[in-house]
């Protein structure tokens, strides 16, 4: 049977690395499905049809930030998939908003919150976790995310991941 990639946000961004990333993988009988505005799917209008579009995916990655949405998406699937990949933020640390979101990090903050509950008492059918917590400049460092990933699906023996912010390394 074929295997199922769902990525949401795959139009721009990490979510659009992931995508085509993933891409290659269907030369090996990978299904790999982008879910966003693009391509018709509005993910707070038609929250229950990617729900339904999810469930069974042998990898969704949780990715496109819509307030509420994502933690949303983790409760609805953290049983009905075989893993997931969720985007978080160090926002959530200090509850940081953005100018036209100012509830960014309390709901970034929620989202950590859930997927730790979930991941450190992980139950029989829960699928495994995989919680990326990003700084602002590692979202633009696709490259050792996708190589987290790939390695991650291949030895899923971790569920939260810190990338610190590769400026400030460097600096």
């Amino acid at each position: 049977m074929k295997k199922r990639y769902i990525i949401t946000g795959h139009g721009k961004g990490l979510g659009r690395a992931w995508y085509d990333h993933f891409k290659y993988f269907e030369l090996m009988g990978v299904e790999v499905m982008g879910v966003d505005k693009q391509n018709g799917y509005d993910l707070r209008k038609d929250f229950d049809k990617v729900v339904a579009l999810s469930e069974g995916a042998d990898v969704f990655i949780n990715n496109a930030y819509d307030r509420e949405i994502q933690l949303k998406l983790l409760n609805r699937l953290h049983n009905k998939v075989g893993a997931m990949i969720i985007s978080g933020s160090v926002a959530a640390d200090d509850l940081a908003g953005e100018p036209e979101d100012p509830e960014y990090g309390q709901f970034k903050r929620d989202l950590e919150l859930r997927t730790l509950s979930l991941g450190s008492t992980k139950q029989p059918g829960a699928c495994d976790l995989l919680y990326l917590k990003l700084t602002g400049h590692a979202y633009c460092d696709h490259a050792h995310i996708l190589n987290l990933t790939d390695y991650w699906l291949s030895n899923r023996k971790m569920f939260f991941v810190q990338f610190p912010n590769v400026k400030d390394i460097t600096n």
